[in-house]
């Protein structure tokens, strides 16, 4: 399952498209929902959203990418929304687990766009 999510990541499709059926999967593909309902409140720039969301998404169980993916939406948007303090929470994690996973390009280009 994780190397099919960091397929997915990777290939920015989402997880149901290499699924076969995945009505079957809800497991699978809702946190991949919320995760890019997360991505997509950040990219229409609706922060106040965005810190709403996530610390309620941060109490679920997630694979470190994914934690790192939800800690990384909500550091940009606290940083968005002047309140440094609180994205100092988030960034470190984030980009120090990019960093781990040997992806040099999440870990500057997420936490310098």
């Amino acid at each position: 399952l994780e190397t099919l999510k960091l397929i997915a990541r990777k290939t920015q499709k989402p997880l149901e498209y290499f699924l076969l059926a995945p009505d079957s999967y809800p497991e699978l593909t809702e946190p991949q929902k919320e995760l890019r309902e997360l991505e997509r409140l950040t990219m229409v720039r609706d922060f106040e959203a965005v810190v709403k969301l996530g610390p309620a998404l941060l109490k679920k169980r997630w694979s470190r990418d994914d934690a790192a993916l939800v800690h990384f939406y909500l550091g940009q948007a606290y940083c968005r929304l002047v309140r440094p303090q609180e994205a100092l929470v988030h960034l470190p994690p984030a980009r120090a687990h990019f960093e781990r996973q040997g992806d040099e390009w999440s870990a500057t280009r997420k936490l310098i766009g």
